[in-house]
């Protein structure tokens, strides 16, 4: 494949709440199928340490016709550099700047970038207020006495 050929692309994201993200991305010549392509899948997973703070572990796989060790190990120092370099210094900032705060009660400016972050929020503040409404529920007299 010369790098001046068209191609089609393609960027998948699949998200379980509250924090499991399935990311595939590719690239196959233009009309051909995506089976002889390169595609990447990608898994997101962040779980919270403290209120301020979250483990966040991500891995990838790459599927292609034929192994080309160069291009993994290409691929996975752009992904670490990206992570190490961009990202994290990035979070790190950003969560110094909100601290505690609700991030959607500071009213930020979002971009066409953001929805599907702001999306994620969104769905997220449904579930914990259907969450608490389920608690609160439980937490009739009679319940508490049963237990």
């Amino acid at each position: 494949m010369d790098p001046a050929d068209p191609v089609d692309q393609w960027f998948e994201v699949c998200w379980d709440p509250p924090a499991l993200m399935l990311l595939r991305a590719g690239f196959t010549l233009a009309g051909r199928p995506r089976e002889e392509g390169v595609d990447a899948s990608a898994v997101h997973i962040m779980t919270p340490e403290s209120p301020t703070t979250t483990h966040y572990f991500f891995g990838s796989a790459r599927f292609k016709n034929g192994v080309c060790l160069e291009f993994n190990d290409m691929i996975r120092a752009a992904v670490v550099a990206a992570f190490t370099h961009q990202d994290k210094p990035m979070l790190e900032a950003q969560q110094s700047s909100i601290g505690t705060a609700d991030l959607l009660a500071l009213k930020p400016v979002s971009l066409l970038g953001d929805a599907g972050g702001m999306r994620v929020r969104h769905a997220l503040e449904k579930l914990l207020v259907a969450q608490r409404q389920a608690v609160a529920a439980d937490k009739t007299p009679e319940t508490l006495q049963a237990t």
